[in-house]
This record gives C-alpha cells, structure tokens and sequence, in this order.
C-alpha cells in the first residue's frame, strides 16, 4: 500500500486520499478526509507528506526534520497523543470570576453533558460532566446518564463558562451509552457509564485531550493531593457556570468509612461500597462546585500529568464545609469494564493508556 495513517498534528497535507492501511490493517480517515481514522489519525499518500517542522525558510539547501525517512513504512510517531496532559490556552482579555475557577484548558478532559430541551427554542440544561477517555467516547457516572434520552443528549467540548465563547468549543451527540451492568440505584454501587459519540470530539480542537485511566487494582495513596473538576452549585445553591477546580486530599477507604459514620443520615451502621473512594474531608471547604459525574484526577508520579482515580458520585448535605468527604465511585474499579466496552466496539485503549 502506499497510503499511511499518520498523527494529524505532526504532518501537513495536500490533498487527501480515499484508503490507508494503519500497522498493516486496513484504515480509515478523517480531519480532512471523510471517514473515521483510529486514535487521531489521518490518512494520505506517503508521496504527498510534508514533514510540519521540516525548515522551509532557510536560505541554505539544508533542511531539519525530527521524522524518519518519510519513504519508509514504519513512522515511529505513536498514533494516539499521549493521556492526561494539560493544555492551558491564553486567552486575551480573559478574567476569572471565581477564586477556584479553572484556567482555560487546564482540565481538556472535562466534558459538559447536557439534555436538549423538548419545547422548540427553549434551549438545553446541564445534566452532569464527564471525562473524555477516547476520541469518540466519554466516562461518567451512571446517576447522570441513566434512562437519559439520547435522541437529546449531547456533549460539548472545550466548554469552559457556559454561554459565553472562552474557547472554541462544540456540541456532540451521543449515539450510545452503556451503564455498568453492576450499577444499583439504590445505593450507588457500580456508578459507572459511558456515552458513545457520533464523532470525534478532538478533530480540530487542540486544546481537547483525554485523561489517564488507572489499571485495575490501583489505589491512590491516602494524603496524595488530587483534584475534581467540572460545574455545579455551590454551598449557596447557587448554579455554577465557569468550570471550577476543587484540591482535595485521597482518604483510605476504612476512614472515609469511619468519617460517614458519624453524619446523622447515615449512622454508625453504614458500610462504604467496595466500589467508591473517598477525598476532601477538610472543614470549611465547598466541595458541591462539581456536579454528579465530574472527574477526580491525581497526579501521575514523575510525569507531568493527570491520572482518573474517581468520578464524583454523592456528596453529603451542607457540601461537606463541615469536613464529610466527597464519595467518588474508584475507576480503577471499571477500569476492566471499560476496556471490554472498548474492545467490542473495536477502539483502541491507548488513548487513556499511561
């Protein structure tokens, strides 16, 4: 063949081309082409790739380029950008409104996940956040999609305060969401769910990246300084609408469990699901900024970025000034789940991958 799929961001094109192979298998394309190409790809005829740092405005005959021979079929770029890095974006004349408010693509992975309203002009309404973990697909809980009409439902992307333009951003429908077959309304066990898009939610939004996802048996150390992210109310009930960042401390499970006990509504009896992990429980400290579904991020030891340990699932009332910590469903609890979602419907576990 003499078509490649090659990371979009890496190479400048001419024109495109109608097939490609990716690894040997047959591929396909999109960015500037029509079709979908796997983990941020995009596909043209090897003849036509110009290196994008190759040094064009030299008056000498030399050129620079850090590729491999473009004529070869092994490009050793990866096909997927890397998880869990923070794109922060300058934005002119940009001024916080919120002491925890966000800066623009410190978080490129939170999603705002919202409900297109029925009566004709009367807009949308916020529903949760999410994470994204794949191109196509994003990570949330299950309290927040659950029994949600896709025929409405949609996600927006590089969101940052609701109704005014910070970034550029854009509005995805949902073509499938798949709660954890484990999920207990009840009580919240399993609160896991993912929303399946029609499209790509990277294409031509750079300052939008996927998170780092935890392998199965991860537990994020007590004390470790972590972060949730998204939009909500505060302790006022007040709507949110710049997305906001909480620091909270990883608690053990055994006292965190310790710690609910002693809230009035839940008692000395109350037992913590295996599946959900604690943060926070610092007096005084709002921890209701971020709705149902928001993701709690953790610093990836000697790297400089972000790893899910939890996706925001209840948080007491009084939101938790009173020092009761916030209750995280633990990701790396689904995070075989997950994989097998990914698995049968063919998409690469690379993106979230570290």
């Amino acid at each position: 063949m003499n078509d490649k799929c090659l990371v979009y961001f890496l190479f400048s094109f001419r024109n495109e081309a109608q097939e490609c192979t990716v690894q040997g298998e047959p591929g396909a394309c999109v960015t500037r082409s029509t079709r979908p190409c796997p983990d941020y790809g995009v596909c043209c005829k090897l003849s036509d790739i110009v290196p994008a740092n190759t040094d064009t405005t030299s008056t000498t005959s030399t050129t620079t380029t850090a590729s491999p021979a473009i004529g070869s079929i092994d490009i050793s770029y990866p096909l997927v950008q890397e998880c869990g890095f923070q794109k922060r974006q300058t934005v002119p004349d940009f001024v916080k409104t919120r002491d925890n408010e966000a800066d623009p693509g410190e978080f490129p992975w939170t999603v705002y996940l919202m409900i297109k309203k029925i009566n004709p002009g009367s807009g949308y309404s916020y529903t949760g956040t999410g994470s994204l973990i794949h191109e196509r697909v994003v990570l949330t809980s299950a309290f927040v999609l659950r029994n949600k009409d896709l025929n409405n439902l949609y996600a927006v992307f590089g969101e940052h305060e609701v109704g005014k333009r910070i970034l550029r951003k854009k509005a995805l429908k949902v073509a499938e969401v798949v709660v954890h077959n484990q999920f207990d309304w009840n009580d919240g066990n399993y609160n896991f769910a993912l929303a399946f898009l029609k499209s790509s939610a990277t294409a031509n939004l750079p300052h939008v990246g996927t998170v780092c996802l935890p392998p199965a048996g991860f537990v994020a150390s007590a004390g470790a300084s972590c972060v949730f992210s998204g939009w909500g109310i505060d302790s006022a009930r007040k709507i949110i609408n710049q997305l906001t960042k909480t620091e909270v401390p990883m608690m053990e499970h055994s006292t965190c469990e310790e710690r609910l006990r002693q809230s009035p509504l839940l008692g000395p009896g109350f037992q913590l699901l295996e599946s959900l992990t604690c943060a926070g429980g610092e007096v005084g400290k709002d921890m209701c900024a971020a709705g149902g579904g928001s993701p709690l991020v953790c610093p990836i030891e000697g790297q400089n970025r972000y790893v899910q340990t939890g996706i925001v699932s209840w948080v007491m009332e009084g939101c938790g000034v009173d020092g009761t910590p916030v209750v995280f469903a633990d990701v790396a609890v689904a995070r075989t789940w997950i994989d097998q979602q990914m698995a049968v419907r063919v998409y690469s576990t690379a993106s979230y991958t570290y």
